[in-house]
């Protein structure tokens, strides 16, 4: 067959399909799995700065106290720390001091000698100190003294030359007289009869009742307090 010229056809290979399946016997793994993976490499990397911060502190307190030595490191410390307030101290209030009850005080006493006779006790009383709330004319009863009021009867206070306001109080064997002003001078003159024979010594005491006990006027300088004495001879 002249004139034909043969073709030749090339041998075609078919096309690859790409195969995009996993591999038989392989799973893909889950989205949780690497947040899990993820989490971990954090908390490593976390530990890791922490480590690093904890070094790098200490080379620098280790490089402070080698340069500035731990006084001064102290003071470096302090000075970049917050103030601490300071507690202002405590203030102490000065002992209140009260002045001593004093007076000028001139006294006698009626010595009469016989039974049925009549006694008196006198005093010109000033007040030289702080005045004086409820001032009292206080009649000791302690040894040596003997009980005024038991000797004596129809007690009294006499009706001239004597202070206004001052009155017998026999059951605390006292008389009381009332505030006393600063500078104040007042008469105070008690009458009475004698009672019983024999030889009897007596003391009054002065002082301020209106705290409720007595503080004394003219305390004596070893702290005892100041006694009026005398003596009556009854026969």
């Amino acid at each position: 067959m002249e004139g034909v010229v043969p073709v030749i056809v090339p041998r075609q290979t078919p096309p690859k399909i790409l195969d995009t399946s996993p591999p038989v016997g392989t799973v893909a793994p889950p989205v949780w799995a690497a947040t899990k993976r993820n989490a971990a490499i954090q908390r490593i990397v976390s530990r890791v700065a922490i480590v690093v911060v904890v070094l790098i502190a200490i080379g620098s307190g280790a490089w402070a106290v080698q340069h500035y030595g731990i006084p001064k490191l102290s003071s470096l410390l302090a000075s970049h720390s917050s103030p601490v307030a300071t507690p202002s101290p405590s203030v102490t209030p000065s002992p209140t001091i009260v002045a001593p009850l004093t007076a000028q005080i001139a006294a006698n006493a009626c010595l009469q000698s016989h039974v049925g006779d009549t006694a008196c006790f006198r005093v010109q009383f000033t007040n030289t100190g702080p005045a004086i709330g409820n001032l009292a004319i206080v009649f000791v009863t302690d040894p040596p003294y003997s009980n005024w009021f038991q000797h004596h009867f129809g007690v009294g206070m006499a009706a001239t030359d004597n202070a206004d306001g001052c009155s017998v109080d026999s059951v605390h064997l006292q008389v009381v007289c009332g505030p006393v002003p600063t500078g104040a001078h007042i008469v105070i003159h008690v009458v009475g009869y004698q009672a019983n024979a024999g030889t009897h010594t007596y003391g009054v005491r002065f002082g301020d009742i209106s705290s409720g006990s007595l503080s004394d006027v003219n305390l004596n300088p070893d702290g005892t307090p100041f006694i009026f004495r005398w003596t009556e001879t009854i026969s």
